[in-house]
């Protein structure tokens, strides 16, 4: 259509004498046809040029012959330089072809780096390959990580877009074991290339065969390579992570242990050391000790049982709260009622002290378990008892409906707790740098489990004026309520 439609043009206008023009025109011709398709239609025009250039524009006309034998070497000339252009231009479009095709690839395994680079654990780092062999190579694919004996057996965990059979799993293990680390697929449909790195074999990643056929046979396999080693890379660092987070677990765990040996014989030891020395004392002396002394050593020893009981109490809490087992069984419950119940257990164990108990009337119920929330409180009134031996002790709460939180405070005047210190009171076993008070270190780190068990967070702060203040935050609805007393 081109060379017809140029041939009329010059017929037309210029006539068959302005031979350069006319060439140049045909030669025009050819070149927007190699820019446009491939090389056989840039051929079939370059033999369309001459011929039509001989057939309208060199006598005689309307013929395929030439008067002049010198025109054979212009149309021999015409051609090739048509045929050189066309050649020219088909390179140029294949480098553009492949550069726009390079470019792709880079910002795809980019952006596939990126998402494998954000990844703190092996399922997304297994859902992102999967995905991205998916919009790279069009193809389906699966990733089967080895499991801790090496093999595919006891795989340690696998993401798949394909209907993975029989066959596509003996090839994926021979590939595991293939010294090469590329399996084409001998009985399965899949093709599949092996996961290495520094600390050996990892598993293997495989794509649909037929769909890897169809691409871009050199330039998909090399993909396939780029994107099997991003995401061996990926797996390795993740293994490493979750291993040294094992590690520190580890030695986070054997730390606890030491500790909580350390604290039980040292807690304990005193308990015991009155316990018996107030029941031989009575069962020694017992017909010399007066009856008053008696019964002073034998409330003593009553309440170093008591003092061994809540340790023993907080031992088992803390370690029901650490392995996940405490039921949270959540109803609707007033926070004032929960407080007065706290209160009363504490004034039941003698301690006489005034307990101040401010809740605004707009505070709507939570949802929580009473029971647990109760000792929460308990374990804060303790606290303060033990170390703020002066001054009332406060309790207020509000509601903060913007935020959807009813916040409570227990606050003491006591010496407070240095800055430094107040992100780490909440650990077991933990205790002031000062202490010389007995305990275990655990009420605090119960408290900070069960709020955490209700969706809540618990901090401790300095009160103005001086004391300790610990604060807690509850999720509670977001619309204003009153509550009867």
């Amino acid at each position: 259509a081109t060379t017809t439609l140029a041939s009329g043009a010059l017929f037309m206008e210029v006539g068959p004498t302005a031979v350069p023009l006319i060439v140049m025109t045909y030669l025009l011709g050819v070149i927007l046809m190699s820019a446009r398709f491939e090389r056989a239609a840039a051929f079939f025009a370059t033999l369309l040029s001459v011929v039509a250039f001989d057939f309208f524009f060199i006598p005689p006309y309307f013929t395929l012959q030439a008067a002049d034998p010198r025109n054979y070497a212009l149309f021999a000339m015409m051609a090739v330089v048509a045929l050189v252009t066309s050649g020219l231009m088909q390179r140029v479009r294949s480098q553009a072809a492949s550069s726009a095709r390079m470019e792709r690839q880079t910002a795809a395994l980019y952006a596939l780096s990126k998402q494998l680079t954000a990844a703190a654990e092996l399922r997304p780092v297994l859902q992102t390959a999967v995905k991205h062999l998916g919009s790279v190579l069009g193809a389906a694919g699966a990733v089967i990580l080895a499991g801790a004996d090496g093999t595919l057996a006891t795989a340690q965990a696998q993401e798949s877009t394909i209907t993975l059979e029989a066959d596509d799993l003996d090839d994926a293990e021979a590939t595991l074991r293939d010294a090469h680390g590329r399996h084409a697929a001998h009985r399965g449909h899949v093709h599949w290339v092996r996961l290495s790195g520094s600390s050996g074999r990892l598993g293997v990643l495989g794509v649909n065969a037929d769909a890897l056929s169809r691409a871009d046979g050199t330039d998909a396999h090399e993909l396939l390579d780029a994107v099997a080693n991003q995401v061996a890379s990926a797996v390795e660092r993740v293994q490493h992570a979750l291993t040294a987070q094992a590690e520190a677990r580890q030695a986070e765990l054997e730390r606890l242990h030491s500790s909580l040996l350390s604290s039980i014989a040292h807690d304990l030891r005193g308990p015991l050391a009155v316990i018996v020395g107030a029941t031989g004392a009575v069962l020694d002396d017992e017909e010399v000790l007066p009856a008053a002394a008696r019964r002073e050593l034998i409330a003593s020893a009553r309440s170093e049982a008591e003092r061994m009981n809540r340790l023993i109490d907080h031992l088992v809490e803390s370690t029901r709260l650490a392995s996940g087992v405490v039921d949270v069984e959540r109803r609707w419950y007033s926070i004032k009622d929960v407080v007065n119940n706290a209160r009363e257990r504490v004034d039941a164990a003698g301690h006489g002290r005034v307990v101040h108990v401010d809740i605004a009337d707009d505070v709507p119920l939570v949802l929580m378990d009473a029971i647990l929330m109760e000792q929460v409180f308990v374990n804060l009134l303790e606290n303060a008892l033990k170390y703020a031996p002066n001054g009332a002790i406060d309790i207020s709460a509000r509601a903060e409906f913007d935020r959807g939180i009813v916040q409570i405070e227990v606050a003491d005047r006591g010496p407070g707790i240095p800055a430094y210190q107040r992100e780490h009171v909440f650990e077991k076993f933990s205790r002031l740098k000062r202490e010389t008070i007995a305990g275990a270190g655990l009420g605090l780190a119960i408290c900070k489990g069960i709020v955490a068990a209700h969706g809540g967070s618990i901090n401790a702060d300095e009160r103005k004026g001086g004391g300790s203040l610990f604060r807690i935050s509850l999720p509670a609805p977001t619309h204003r309520g009153t509550l009867e007393s």
